[in-house]
């Protein structure tokens, strides 16, 4: 079985595949969260860069929301099938609202490593830029193989984080060609 994580006495399951509604709400927090518009700066460490992005993701007020499109508690989740199958919405935010109850040491530094992998994954995407404002007008990142030769790739949402970088297209600036908001 996929990883599980215990948290506050509960354990969860990360979602492998998604549903549209997910996909959406994942897209709509990621927007919230800020996180296509963080780029690199010239001369700037990764470490503060990492620090940057972080703080910039927290303040949004979203992160948690994040996580709850991303886990599923255990007792929830189909045991033949994806745990992403069981997810709704109310699931989502009853879960973002477990995280943000715990109180213990290990269950901080858990969810915090959880957010790290979060953003991690968004690096890996290509919804966050590496790019520096010197380059940020070079134009579109260029297609990866899958895309040129029209395989299809996961659709938007907690598995495309990891996934599908057709899915979360980025200018070098880091805004999101296609995403209105």
């Amino acid at each position: 079985m996929s990883e599980k994580y215990d948290l506050g006495g509960r354990v969860f399951l990360p979602v492998s595949e998604s549903t549209v509604e997910q996909d959406f709400r994942f897209l709509s927090l990621v927007g919230q969260a800020r996180i296509g518009e963080i780029t690199m700066a010239q001369g700037e460490s990764p470490e503060d860069f990492a620090r940057r992005l972080l703080e910039t993701t927290i303040e949004s007020g979203v992160i948690l929301d994040l996580l709850g499109c991303l886990l599923i508690p255990e007792d929830r989740a189909p045991q033949d099938r994806d745990p992403g199958e069981a997810w709704t919405r109310q699931m989502g935010d009853e879960t973002a609202q477990f995280l943000g109850g715990l109180r213990t040491p290990k269950d901080k530094a858990e969810v915090r490593g959880l957010v790290l992998t979060l953003l991690v994954s968004f690096f890996d995407s290509g919804i966050v830029s590496l790019w520096t404002s010197k380059t940020s007008s070079t134009g579109v990142i260029p297609e990866t193989n899958k895309q040129k030769t029209g395989q299809a790739g996961s659709a938007p949402g907690p598995n495309s984080c990891r996934n599908s970088p057709q899915a979360t297209t980025t200018r070098p600036s880091g805004s999101s060609v296609g995403r209105s908001g």
